[in-house]
């Protein structure tokens, strides 16, 4: 049996143990961060259909052209008028960045404007870019909806959106970018978590950049977010693996894959399948390694995807 002062003393010296172990830790476990980022600026990209296409200083056919595009050209676009709204027999204009405005009926749309949802129980969606703007309707949590301009502003920042056929703007302090789960939602058990763990295969505490979630192999795997592929291939450890950029500082990789359907380059969108589930690389069985980066460090993907 151990004397009081005895306890004492080894007391004192497991504290001291535990503030060691954690500040251990600290180095090695990256700091939260946090996940959704700062407001996007929406773009879209159309190709032209027509044979010529002008480009206009303003949206009416009567503006000056400033610029010409032909059949087959692709353009980034940043801005548009509400479909149902016809300026001069023209449903839809939009604007290419830093050019001028271009009519949307001779174009088709390549890769569509970002789709956000909503983070608040209640957004207001209101007629202008302020909190004195009339109400037009509102936004529950969880609904979805294309953006298509950002304003930029004090305290908040503008969403420009069409709702029910006319602009409207929501407040995207109170949105993120929507994501879907990475498998079909059957499967959500996470056999391992995002963070320090016992290795399954030597038994060492590592920390685990991502989670596992079981599915057998042949599983369709989604994107999670739209964005452009960076890596597509056999990469170690991780076997068959796919990695995206989503952009403003976001990156998600899919690894232990069965297969790859996608190239480097590549532009894909939300929930698009992207390879199937497998067991290749250091795995243990098939299943899903999912994870997720901003800004450079590795966060818990279940901070940046709800899990179904």
């Amino acid at each position: 049996m151990f004397s009081g002062n005895r306890r004492r003393m080894a007391a004192r010296l497991a504290g001291s143990a535990m503030v060691l172990f954690l500040l251990w830790t600290s180095f090695l476990i990256p700091a939260p961060v946090w996940a959704d980022g700062p407001p996007i600026d929406p773009t879209a990209e159309v190709e032209v259909t027509a044979d010529a296409l002008n480009i206009r200083e303003a949206p009416t056919t009567n503006a000056r052209i400033v610029g010409v595009l032909y059949r087959g050209q692709r353009v980034t676009v940043d801005d548009l008028t509400p479909s149902g709204q016809t300026i001069e027999g023209v449903s839809t204009w939009y604007h290419v960045a830093g050019r001028g405005w271009i009519s949307g009926a001779y174009t088709r749309v390549v890769r569509g404007w970002p789709v956000v949802e909503v983070t608040a129980d209640v957004l207001n969606v209101r007629s202008g870019p302020g909190t004195g703007y009339a109400i037009l309707g509102q936004l529950r949590w969880g609904e979805r909806v294309e953006v298509v301009h950002l304003v930029r502003g004090s305290p908040y920042n503008w969403y420009l959106i069409v709702y029910r056929g006319n602009t409207a703007y929501i407040a995207a302090e109170y949105t993120r970018p929507a994501s879907v789960w990475p498998l079909p939602t059957a499967y959500r058990t996470i056999t391992s978590p995002w963070g320090m763990r016992i290795d399954p295969i030597d038994g060492q505490w590592k920390f685990h950049d991502g989670i596992d979630i079981a599915a057998p192999s042949g599983t369709p795997v989604f994107a999670f977010r739209a964005g452009t592929v960076t890596y597509a291939g056999w990469n170690g450890g991780y076997g068959l693996y796919v990695r995206i950029d989503h952009g403003d500082g976001v990156t998600s990789f899919y690894g232990h894959l069965s297969r790859v359907d996608v190239q480097v380059g590549q532009r894909v969108s939300l929930g698009q399948t992207i390879g199937l589930s497998g067991n290749t690389g250091r795995s243990t069985g098939p299943h899903l390694h999912f994870g997720t980066w901003v800004n450079g460090r590795s966060v818990d993907p279940l901070t940046l995807v709800r899990r179904p």
